[in-house]
């Protein structure tokens, strides 16, 4: 659980117990209450807002170039932009086909597998970083080079 006392200080708990406990914040001091539940403010990871995509831009340029991919690009968009997605098992529900390398670079087949998204997906953060827009020959030849 995370969340702000009201002087903006962040707060990270973990807890395991077998006793259900709420956590109450009273000057800046956590006060457990046996026998409740724990409760989450929604401050932290639980943001209540969508996803937040930096930047749509390089999408319209490659949809620019290639115009059959503008469809699928702005379905991808769409689609992401209106979740919230705290881990990539989330994601994968959305996106079956999505390929994960490493804890955040994320690929993600376009247009029947035609082209290719490399975005860096911040859980934490609730941003995806879009890093390129690719045809299938051009994300073999980077992934060949390492320049993924």
């Amino acid at each position: 659980m995370r969340g702000s006392t009201r002087y903006g200080t962040s707060v990270t708990l973990t807890v395991v117990c077998h006793t259900p406990v709420r956590l109450e914040l009273t000057d800046s001091r956590a006060v457990p209450i046996l026998g409740t539940t724990i409760t989450d403010s929604g401050t932290s990871s639980d943001r209540g807002a969508a996803v937040r995509i930096i930047s749509r831009k390089p999408l319209r340029a490659f949809a620019e170039k290639h115009p059959d991919a503008e469809g699928p690009l702005d379905a991808w968009y769409r689609i992401i932009k209106g979740r919230e997605y705290g881990s990539s098992h989330e994601l994968r529900a959305d996106f079956p086909t999505a390929s994960f390398l490493g804890a955040r670079r994320t690929v993600f087949n376009i247009g029947g597998n035609k082209y290719r998204l490399v975005v860096d997906m911040r859980y934490d953060l609730g941003r995806v970083y879009v890093r390129d827009v690719l045809t299938h020959e051009e994300y073999d030849r980077k992934s060949i080079e390492g320049a993924l």
